[in-house]
């Protein structure tokens, strides 16, 4: 195996290892599952929604049911831009999703 392989495989157990600690918690096995799911899509968006939920975690204290519903809305927001990386959301990217939540005017 070469550097490069033990480099990723390493970093996909510290993003498991986030993620279990994220979601150890959580009432329902969904937000994990869900978690994982983007973990092997989009390696990168699920390793800046656990760091951004660790940091709340631990300076806020948010509760589960917080936790719970912003993982579900950054995995959806994730997934309806086809997991472009978060990095490269535009604000248009932003607005059009918001857009699609809205209701169709009768």
């Amino acid at each position: 195996m070469t550097l490069q392989g033990i480099r990723i495989i390493d970093q996909c157990n510290e993003l498991e290892k986030k993620i279990d600690s994220i979601t150890q918690y959580n009432s329902k096995p969904y937000f994990r599952a869900a978690l994982k799911k983007l973990a092997i899509v989009n390696p990168e968006n699920a390793n800046v929604i656990c760091d951004y939920l660790l940091a709340e975690q631990i300076d806020m204290n948010i509760k589960e049911s917080t936790k719970e519903g912003k993982i579900k809305v950054l995995i959806w927001l994730s997934n309806y831009l086809a997991n472009k990386t978060f990095h490269q959301i535009t604000k248009q990217d932003i607005l059009d999703y918001l857009n699609s939540l809205k209701r169709p005017v009768r």
